[in-house]
């Protein structure tokens, strides 16, 4: 079934996934501990494309334009519209990021911003949402393609007339490796 996600959905590959967490995880590290010039080299090298990103690494670095005291709810706010562009992202999750910038955004006005501690805070409940949201997403997708593999509509490589007793993988919702 991996050799299915690496050709029909390469961004999800094990490989990448493992780079995206180490990379999510360093985020959140340098949020947490304020090494702001080391967080602005990390969000870069997500705006640079060099990596492709998913709801839970857009969702990482909202936040971290967001604490960062250089870009604020502007950066934020280019982030949740390039989140909104991409197609695989659920849309319940863009709307409720999108309401979240909104929320900012009239605080703004009153000049009523969340300190950097709260937007710690509030990030957390974001990123668990868009890490299940991930989860889902590929689950869908083995279990989609698992109906498509067992229709004959597609053939697992290096499978021959003998696999015809294929089983979809265990897949564990709460397993951390995709």
């Amino acid at each position: 079934m991996d050799q299915l996600i690496r050709q029909y959905i390469p961004a999800d590959s094990v490989e990448i996934c493992k780079q995206r967490n180490r990379l999510n995880k360093t985020i959140m590290r340098c949020m947490k501990q304020k090494k702001f010039s080391e967080l602005q080299v990390h969000l870069e090298s997500l705006r640079s494309n060099l990596l492709p990103l998913d709801e839970v690494t857009y969702t990482s670095m909202l936040f971290g334009y967001l604490v960062h005291p250089k870009h604020g709810l502007s950066a934020a706010e280019s982030v949740c519209e390039r989140m909104s562009s991409v197609d695989f992202i659920h849309p319940a999750l863009k709307n409720f990021v999108s309401g979240f910038i909104r929320s900012l955004k009239s605080l703004e006005k009153f000049d009523a911003l969340p300190n950097h501690t709260a937007v710690l805070k509030a990030s957390t409940p974001f990123l668990e949402i868009a890490t299940d949201v991930r989860k889902l997403r590929i689950l869908a997708f083995r279990v989609t393609m698992d109906q498509r593999v067992k229709s004959g509509e597609v053939v697992l490589p290096n499978q021959t007339d003998q696999d015809d007793d294929y089983d979809l993988p265990q897949f564990d919702i709460e397993d951390d490796k995709l």
